[in-house]
């Protein structure tokens, strides 16, 4: 077939470009899931995403900071929906009366969307956003001396135990010990 009467491809893009993969991370960005985006019906499939991800090093970048981005959206979304009361509370009639009263149901919808967004900002940026945790030492700390030779007898049964010959652990002791 002649190239002036070639069909374009039918079906989602395949092959990787360059203006594929910034549009799917500028999408990651806006908070859209691989599977919102591979609904996209000029975006690639969730399985070709999927695979880029893990075999394309390049767009492995672009996905990490594209991620880091979201958090950070995240976060600036965290205190807009903590702000927002506009829907927390509304008119509801007891007999003739109108009262205010809250809406827990939308309270509790908020909470939810916090929650969940803190939750991911900790597992996509754990060192920023996660949980800080402090471990404390309690009672005594014993330190015993031992000679050298009962530590090279140590050392030796560690290497035999996980799979190197007596024969080299002993030569490999015995070199430490000349200073070689």
């Amino acid at each position: 077939m002649p190239k002036s009467e070639e069909k374009p491809p039918v079906g989602r893009p395949s092959i990787y470009s360059d203006a594929i993969a910034t549009a799917i991370c500028e999408d990651i960005v806006l908070g859209l899931s691989i599977r919102e985006i591979a609904a996209k019906p000029d975006m690639p499939g969730n399985a070709t995403i999927w695979r880029w991800i893990a075999t394309n090093e390049e767009f492995q970048g672009l996905y990490a900071r594209a991620k880091e981005s979201q958090a950070e959206r995240f976060a600036e979304e965290l205190l807009e929906i903590a702000d927002d009361g506009s829907n927390d509370w509304v008119v509801r009639r007891q007999g003739e009366d109108e009262i205010v009263v809250a809406d827990h149901e939308h309270i509790q919808r908020s909470r939810l969307r916090v929650d969940a967004r803190k939750w991911l900002m900790a597992k996509m940026l754990p060192k920023k956003y996660g949980d800080k945790t402090q471990v404390e030492h309690s009672g005594e700390l014993k330190l015993s001396q031992i000679d050298d030779h009962t530590l090279n007898e140590q050392i030796v049964a560690a290497m035999v135990a996980s799979g190197i010959s007596e024969a080299q652990a002993r030569a490999f002791v015995a070199r430490d010990e000349d200073g070689t």
